[in-house]
């Protein structure tokens, strides 16, 4: 019988009881279960964990043990390719750790699927007793994962510096580099771990390593706004103009993810705020891009140039425009900024705006005088719907619907009733201007006709008045107001 489309309800675990009893330590029952002719490695949960998972991850050492008597698989793999020891290394569950590696059999270097081994786990972890009981079993210090990071590089990156110093003192490469190039001073420099950082430098870490994208670790520490890094790298040498490949600065880093502090000390320290990227795009660009008005305002405030355009033409105020950060566009607005530039597609912003649909930025620009030509924005929306996934259809008509809001808003100010009416009414009342009519009867432009109806023009007047479109809201209450304004002034 069908029953609709209801979720679907989970299927019971016919071994929950089980689960429960190796999560919470119940011994006794999985004895009795044993006893009965139970199968241990048969039950699991949703995600593939045995019992013996189940036990290493939450440390029951008692049913752990059990399970193993009963020659539960010690290297039995759950759906993500984690066995009991990955689990217990994760968790820092150093008794079951160093039980499992004393079985036979055990494989203590067995990665799971992402290729991260138990020494991984736990070097990510920070758990310091179980990296030394896994090393102590022959764990692989130099094995990568499936990124290319070392046990070292994922020590130095969570900022776990006993483990560092460890891994560095048994021969681990503290230049080691993962797929992206990225060496261990940088993955800690990412994270703001400064003693990582120190410490790596002082056993010779190369601070002058770039990735495959050419960034350098201050570059990282820029971004991430980590201005202790920032300031130990500078002082020892990294160039705080040093370009990625493609040609951005640490500036432009800072402007990007709105780091003010480490941009103000980059500019203290002389770097070049206005060097542009290799398209173009300057720190002020970056800033309007991303929306970051304490950046935009630092470099305003020394005198950046804000209308320089990139390679397309594109200004600042494009870039505010486009992505809708309409704080940005005021300040660029106050400071004179050019609202009607075209880019190299002759795109003014507000045509950009439109086909973003950004509703505040238009109305706002809508406010300043800008002109919203709808043909040319129909002739704009026909190259980019063939590459975006646009209907221009509804984006014409969702530029109509803001410019008859701006139209409703002044005609009610006129009328001085502009407070009554909060702004979701306003925009359902420009709505129904466009689309809906009013009824003839409540039409004053109909019924306040002092012109006497003629009985024989009777049919033709009623053909008329259904071919005629009915004035909408806004028409009816403006010419309401007026018909009041002159019964109150006769």
């Amino acid at each position: 019988m069908y029953r609709g489309r209801g979720r679907r309800k989970k299927k019971k675990n016919p071994h929950q009881a089980h689960v429960n009893a190796s999560k919470e330590g119940d011994i006794s029952f999985l004895r009795e279960q044993v006893q009965m002719g139970f199968e241990i490695e048969s039950p699991e949960d949703s995600y593939g964990n045995s019992l013996l998972h189940l036990a290493s991850e939450h440390g029951q050492f008692k049913v752990l043990d059990f399970l193993l008597l009963n020659k539960a698989d010690v290297n039995r793999k759950n759906k993500k390719g984690s066995t009991p020891l990955s689990l217990a290394s994760q968790n820092g569950n150093l008794e079951v750790v160093y039980h499992l590696c004393q079985q036979a059999g055990c494989l203590v270097n067995l990665s799971n699927a992402k290729e991260r081994s138990p020494l991984h786990l736990a070097c990510q972890s920070g758990h310091q007793e179980v990296v030394n009981c896994l090393i102590e079993h022959e764990a692989d210090i130099h094995s990568v994962t499936k990124k290319g990071r070392t046990p070292l590089y994922l020590a130095a990156f969570s900022g776990h510096l006993r483990i560092l110093q460890t891994l560095f003192s048994i021969g681990a490469d503290i230049d080691k580099t993962c797929l992206k190039e990225k060496t261990p001073i940088y993955g800690a420099s990412s994270k703001g771990h400064l003693d990582c950082v120190n410490f790596l430098h002082e056993n010779k870490g190369n601070i002058h390593a770039v990735s495959n994208a050419g960034y350098t670790s201050l570059d990282t520490a820029s971004y991430h706004g980590h201005l202790n890094c920032l300031k130990y790298l500078h002082e020892n040498g990294v160039d705080i103009n040093q370009p990625n490949k493609s040609e951005k600065t640490p500036v432009y880093s800072c402007c990007s993810h709105g780091t003010v502090e480490c941009l103000r000390y980059l500019h203290e320290n002389k770097a070049d705020l206005n060097a542009p990227s290799k398209i173009g795009k300057t720190p002020v660009f970056a800033a309007c891009h991303n929306g970051n008005l304490e950046c935009l305002q630092y470099l305003i405030e020394q005198e950046c140039d804000i209308n320089q355009a990139n390679q397309e033409d594109r200004t600042p105020v494009h870039a505010a425009a486009v992505q809708g950060h309409l704080v940005c566009l005021k300040l660029l607005h106050r400071k004179n900024a050019d609202l009607n530039v075209r880019d190299s597609k002759k795109k003014t912003p507000i045509i950009a705006a439109a086909l973003k649909l950004r509703n505040n930025v238009m109305l706002y620009l809508l406010k300043q005088g800008i002109h919203l030509d709808l043909e040319e924005l129909e002739e704009h929306l026909e190259n980019h719907s063939k590459t975006k996934s646009l209907n221009p259809k509804e984006a014409m008509k969702h530029a109509r619907k803001i410019v008859r809001y701006k139209d409703v808003t002044d005609i009610f100010k006129g009328m001085g009733i502009l407070r009554d009416f909060p702004e979701d009414i306003l925009y359902l009342i420009a709505d129904f201007e466009m689309n809906m009519e009013i009824p003839a009867e409540l039409s004053p432009s109909l019924v306040d006709s002092d012109e006497p109806e003629s009985p024989s023009r009777d049919s033709d007047r009623a053909e008329e008045r259904k071919s005629r479109k009915r004035p909408g809201p806004v028409t009816w209450l403006s010419n309401l107001f007026r018909r009041k304004s002159k019964t109150q002034r006769g």
